[in-house]
């Protein structure tokens, strides 16, 4: 199980890191208006996410 928890480290810091990427997006949308590297932002930090999320579920699947 010590190993098992060793794996997701990096998923977690991924989503987590995705999860204030999202969150600045949105507060710079409401502080400064839509531009299109904010897009970028937003694109980066959802595909972070959803990379976090599929190593967890296979990390969980090896179990």
């Amino acid at each position: 199980m010590k190993n098992g928890q060793n794996e997701l480290v990096g998923p977690i810091i991924l989503i987590g890191t995705g999860g204030i990427g999202i969150a600045f997006v949105i507060a710079s949308w409401i502080i400064f208006g839509f531009a299109w590297i904010l897009w970028v932002t937003l694109a980066v930090s959802v595909l972070s996410v959803v990379c976090g999320l599929l190593a967890v579920r296979q990390a969980q699947a090896e179990d």
